[in-house]
């Protein structure tokens, strides 16, 4: 395989990535996350048919974790790697250039921040509910 080839194939994979699973699982976690507005057993409810699927934790890692890594990361390589062409693109096609990988980046941190604060919280001891609630 070339390195074009290779490349093309890596940009692909990231395109995708970044819609499929992502997507998916942002359909999912408004869906399950909804259910708080129906109160604490609702949420109760929808939460422990989840997490009490047999192979939650091995969907997890393999629909959401990998592929959202790799998204990252090779989001990261494309950001410090590639170059905004001033001389081919317009103003504005520039300016979306920098600002989608800005998010990305923002997004990055901001999933890390929600993951292990909401992760933490549990491990402390409080319910899932409580800590979407107050």
């Amino acid at each position: 395989m070339t390195p074009d080839e290779r490349h093309f194939i890596l940009r692909r994979l990231h395109s995708l990535t970044g819609i499929v699973p992502v997507g998916l699982f942002l359909l999912q976690h408004i869906y399950h996350n909804a259910y708080a507005i129906q109160g604490r057993e609702a949420f109760g409810r929808i939460t422990a048919e989840l997490q009490g699927l047999p192979v939650a934790m091995a969907l997890e890692i393999g629909l959401i974790w990998i592929p959202i890594l790799y998204h990252a990361l090779y989001g990261f390589y494309v950001m410090f790697t590639g170059k905004s062409n001033t001389a081919h693109y317009g103003f504005m096609a520039n300016w979306m250039y920098v600002l989608q990988r800005a998010t990305g980046a923002l997004l990055f941190f901001y999933i890390i921040f929600h993951v292990t604060t909401t992760w933490g919280t549990r491990a402390h001891g409080a319910e899932m509910y409580d800590v979407m609630v107050y």
